[in-house]
């Protein structure tokens, strides 16, 4: 016989300063501290998009700062416990290299952590292309700009759920 234990705890801390192997065709030198011209910004210097994902939709302001996320009022690291969570919603920063360089003050509504954490990242994804239009090549070949459109079929009349049925018997 033959017994395996494993016995995994593994700690993830979530570092701010992310760093990225460089990007041959997408270097990032210098973020700029200030939105591209035509861009639409509030009275205080932001970027606002919106993201959704399944019944989640988020709005999302991103400025220039130090790389203070909150979500809903709340602190990102009480808001996603999950380093899983926290990694997605900083996808589009990690990718375009700019952690650390902008605020994000995010606002969602509806779903579940999983579209609320997507939601966001559609939405931060968006506001960094508005900020910079350079950053649209990169962020759209790794995916981020694309809305998720799959969402949960609804049930049908006569059937347990959307395509499950009662067990079918002969006699």
């Amino acid at each position: 016989t033959h017994t395996h234990t494993h016995t995994h705890t593994q700690t993830h801390t979530l570092s701010l300063t992310h760093a990225r192997p460089p990007d041959s065709q997408f270097q990032v030198d210098q973020v700029s501290p200030t939105p591209a011209e035509g861009c639409a910004v509030d009275g205080r210097g932001r970027v606002f998009a919106i993201g959704r994902r399944k019944s989640s939709s988020a709005q999302v302001w991103l400025s220039a700062g130090d790389g203070k996320v909150t979500v809903n009022g709340r602190a990102f690291q009480d808001y996603f416990p999950t380093w899983h969570m926290r990694q997605r919603v900083l996808a589009p920063l990690w990718d375009t290299d700019t952690i650390g360089a902008f605020d994000v003050h995010a606002t969602v509504a509806g779903g579940g952590t999983t579209g609320q954490s997507d939601a966001i990242k559609l939405g931060v994804a968006r506001a960094l292309q508005q900020w910079d239009p350079g950053f649209r090549p990169l962020l759209k070949r790794e995916g981020h700009l694309t809305r998720d459109s799959r969402v949960v079929e609804e049930k049908k009349a006569g059937l347990k759920k959307a395509r499950k049925a009662k067990t079918w018997v002969k006699r």
